[in-house]
């Protein structure tokens, strides 16, 4: 981008937590401290202007916010310190975080529709505060809020990347947010607990770290990221599934697209290199273990990942078709438990805090779920939330942008839920009959799955239900309901039992999800992917939809997989005419 435009910034100032806090040494993890993290991460939220937020100035909302919070999470205003063998601890002075209010004269539409690293002018949007850049003793967050002459404004956050991974750097700035949006505490309580990602005494590292092997650079491969040029690749449903069509079956259906993408973009770059075919090649995959690979528990906002490796000559790499790469990828992965995060923190202290390798080494890291596309400080959802540069090692990260919020659910036991307008009779059902009448009926007092009135009573039960919360059937379609509350709009369509709910905004969906629940028992089945054989894919500027599977399956039936496409379906070499039929 060759948008230019100036920034004109206050004086540093630090916040200080709202009111007291303790005075403590907090020993850090040692994932945390190790020599890898050792840097300042940075993170850039985009905003639009809101016009019921004109009359308040997003500077001061965040700085009282921020204030607020690190009363909660008071270690994030103290300083690092460093003890014998490495080992880092918080001194929680109390000293606060550093603060920039800014003005520029840009204006969001000038940034361009598809907002991605790297973004012009970055280093006037974050100011590289002088002295702040060490590890020990400076101030551990950064925040700029930069103003933009359309109302918008562009929030930076630098955080030292030891305090926090990307899902506990969400959890403190969903904090900041929750307060700066009104709430007297943050929703979810933050937990220290560093020492349960500690080193056994003494250290015995149970697995093969490859992540972690000294490997010289005797080729000169290592560059700092200054002699690095940035880009940022899309890879939308069409090029997903381009890739995916090179794998076999099995593993299409098990792969997800984190670890198909990371095993194509391996592959790729190292076919790019052209390195000599026996030279080794890493990939280490960022993975984390807060989802059920280790006892992590809520509210802990520090590292809880590993670094699993795997490795292949690039011949290999490169001779092998996808698939290989991919599975590697996905072994790599598979190995992240427990025992593994124990045997990382043995290996951290056994050898010193380590820094991964760099040498032939590409790192991925899947930030799609962490949550920084839906942190709202009052102004809605950022245009675009996420990271704002690649990191000193340069990674590839899958990047999501602020898509509307989306669910499948499932009501159980849905024609229960339906009310009969007309007396229906049953006969007494089997092993439940009085004996002392037998030849009596029921009179059922609602609906069961086995009344053909069923569907119709579950129907007008929920569409009475969605009216009164203020939705509207559209005409062309009674199943699909709409909500308005302000600017941010909920579609709810419903197919028998089965509900797809989404959501412009956040606060929104888990407003609109909480009443549903509060009438009906709801079985949450995640995200969307698939409806009625149709696909469903996020993209950066809403959903696609697709039938690939349904096609896949089709052509397989038929044993046309391996058959070329053709532009249209007929023999365009054919001549006709009005006379006759074929003319040779």
């Amino acid at each position: 981008m060759s948008l230019r435009f100036t920034v004109q910034r206050k004086a540093v100032q630090l916040v200080l937590p709202a009111g007291p806090t303790p005075r403590e040494l907090k020993r850090l993890s040692d994932i945390d401290d190790q020599h890898g993290l050792r840097f300042h991460i940075p993170v850039i939220q985009f905003y639009r202007r809101d016009a019921s937020m004109s009359s308040r100035d997003p500077a001061a909302v965040v700085w009282r916010a921020v204030a607020k919070a690190l009363l909660h999470y008071y270690p994030f205003a103290g300083r690092l310190r460093e003890l014998g063998g490495r080992k880092l601890v918080v001194d929680c002075t109390g000293e606060g975080v550093l603060f920039i209010e800014a003005n520029t004269d840009a204006r969001l539409e000038h940034l361009g529709d598809a907002l991605q690293p790297p973004f012009p002018g970055l280093e006037e949007l974050i100011f590289d505060v002088p002295g702040s850049s060490e590890v020990i003793g400076t101030p551990l967050l950064l925040f700029q809020v930069t103003r933009l002459a359309c109302g918008g404004f562009i929030l930076v956050v630098g955080m030292m990347h030891t305090m926090a991974d990307a899902p506990g750097m969400v959890q403190f700035l969903a904090a900041v947010a929750e307060l700066a949006r009104g709430a007297t505490v943050p929703s979810v309580r933050p937990v220290w607990g560093r020492e349960l990602l500690e080193a056994r005494n003494p250290p015995c590292p149970a697995f093969v770290h490859r992540a972690y092997d000294e490997v010289p650079d005797t080729k000169g491969t290592i560059m700092p990221l200054s002699d690095m040029v940035q880009r940022s690749f899309f890879f939308g449903p069409w090029e997903v599934a381009a890739i995916r069509s090179h794998l076999p079956r099995g593993l299409l259906e098990h792969a997800t697209m984190f670890e198909v993408l990371t095993g194509c973009v391996w592959r790729c770059c190292t076919a790019a290199l052209a390195p000599d075919a026996d030279e080794e090649m890493r990939m280490i995959c960022i993975v984390s273990a807060r989802c059920g690979r280790a006892a992590i528990p809520s509210g802990y906002y520090n590292h809880a990942f590993a670094l699993p490796a795997t490795v292949s000559s690039a011949g290999d790499l490169c001779a092998n078709p996808l698939s290989y790469a991919v599975q590697l990828v996905k072994e790599a992965k598979g190995v992240v438990n427990t025992e593994y995060m124990r045997s990382v923190t043995d290996l951290m202290v056994q050898r010193g805090r380590p820094h991964f390798t760099l040498a032939r080494t590409y790192l991925t890291s899947d930030v799609t779920k962490a949550g920084f596309g839906d942190l709202d400080f009052g102004w809605g959802t950022p245009v675009y939330g996420g990271p704002a540069k690649g990191s000193r090692t340069g990674l590839l990260r899958c990047v999501r942008s602020s898509t509307p919020c989306s669910a499948t659910l499932d009501v159980s036991n849905a024609f229960l839920h339906g009310h009969l307008d007309e007396q229906v009779f049953c006969q007494q059902p089997t092993g439940f009959v009085n004996t002392d009448h037998p030849d009596h009926v029921c009179l059922l007092s609602r609906s069961h799955n086995g009344l053909k009135q069923a569907p119709r009573a579950w129907y007008q039960r929920i569409a009475a239900f969605l009216q009164q919360q203020g939705f509207w059937f559209t005409q062309s379609d009674a199943s699909l309901f709409i909500y308005h509350q302000g600017t941010a709009t909920t579609y709810l369509l419903l197919y028998i039992d089965d509900i797809i709910l989404t959501a412009s905004s956040p606060p929104l969906f888990q407003q609109i999800t909480a009443r549903l629940r509060s009438e009906f028992a709801l079985k949450d089945l995640g995200a969307l992917h698939y409806f009625l054989g149709i696909e469903v894919v996020r993209r950066a500027t809403g959903f696609f939809l697709h039938q690939h599977k349904y096609a896949y399956e089709l052509l397989e039936r038929a044993g046309m997989l391996n058959c070329k496409p053709a532009p249209t379906p007929v023999d365009t070499k054919a001549k006709v005419s009005a006379v006759e039929r074929v003319l040779d």
